[in-house]
């Protein structure tokens, strides 16, 4: 079968039943992630990949000794098996119960370092479904800001995730009562840390806050941000 070239815009769902059976029986690589290496078909992954069908089929030496480490490069074994998990299955494992929502973010920032739009749209879908729904909301606004006090300079050149995180923080935040009091410290953190996030969440939430919540013009707990 003549290798195609791979775009970002292929899953492998997209595939027939006898494409699938051949590219997962082509000769494995290994691919290094930290400590971790993970071996997989090199075809699949060419495929559906440009990075990869680039680095193994580019004539550069991990075409020669098929393998590659990306231990500079990816984020985490997390977010590196979510991918796999998509690589082979055609959607991303995403689990709303994990407390860390830094590897969705991660995943989402190796999705875009790898041109995988399918895989971006997916990881937004996915999200924004299952999160929205979670009790007791300060519980989950705690995962998000977190994630972003970590990630938000990787991710604030990314509209849509960027316009989606901050919806979701908003939305969380207006859910919250005054007596949940916990999310504020990490909200704070998050917003000090990152001073265009603090500045976009100050402006939404206080369209969106209770009366007895926010302050006029700006919500409560960017009162000692903002002083």
């Amino acid at each position: 079968m003549p290798r195609e070239e791979a775009t970002g815009d292929k899953v492998v769902t997209d595939l027939s039943v006898k494409e699938f059976a051949w590219i997962t029986s082509t000769p494995q690589v290994k691919i290094k992630v930290g400590y971790a290496i993970y071996q997989v078909p090199i075809d699949l992954i060419c495929n559906i990949v440009p990075y990869f069908q680039k680095a193994f089929y580019g004539g550069f030496k991990e075409g020669v000794i098929k393998e590659i480490d990306l231990s500079d490069t990816v984020p985490g074994c997390p977010a590196f098996e979510l991918f796999l998990t998509w690589l082979y299955q055609g959607r991303p494992g995403l689990d709303s119960s994990s407390e860390n929502f830094e590897v969705y973010l991660n995943l989402y920032l190796m999705a875009d370092m790898w041109s995988l739009k399918k895989l971006m749209n997916s990881i937004i879908d996915i999200l924004s479904a299952r999160l929205e729904g979670v009790t007791p909301p300060f519980e989950t606004l705690n995962r998000v800001v977190n994630a972003v006090d970590t990630c938000w300079p990787a991710i604030e050149h990314l509209d849509k995730l960027k316009s989606f995180v901050l919806s979701f923080t908003m939305c969380a935040v207006s859910k919250c009562k005054k007596a949940e009091a916990p999310w504020q410290g990490p909200l704070m953190r998050a917003c000090k840390n990152n001073p265009d996030f603090a500045v976009r969440i100050a402006v939404g939430c206080s369209q969106l806050l209770p009366d007895d919540m926010a302050l006029p013009g700006r919500p409560s707990f960017m009162k000692l941000y903002f002083v």
